[in-house]
């Protein structure tokens, strides 16, 4: 995998986070306290396994890729994923 390949690997990956996160804010209201945790749990399964099997493992090969872990840090990171990699 190249550096390249590598952020193309973050940005598909947050985006999604971004979507499933979105989904679970979406459907909330629409949704009874049962299946809404439900919900809530399943989504949180998934983007715990993007994390630890897609992004951990880039940060590893690439620890220089890695944002600062503050808030700021990563929201650079992410615009500057953005423009390298706009969605469709």
């Amino acid at each position: 995998m190249t550096e390249d390949d590598a952020k193309m690997m973050i940005s598909i990956a947050l985006r999604a986070s971004r979507i499933l996160e979105r989904g679970v804010r979406d459907l909330r209201d629409r949704q009874s306290d049962v299946e809404s945790k439900a919900y809530r749990l399943a989504i949180g399964t998934v983007l715990t396994t993007i994390g630890e099997e897609l992004i951990e493992p880039v940060f590893a090969r690439f620890p220089d890729m890695e944002p600062e872990a503050t808030e700021e840090g990563w929201r650079k990171f992410r615009t500057d994923l953005a423009r390298s990699y706009p969605e469709d």
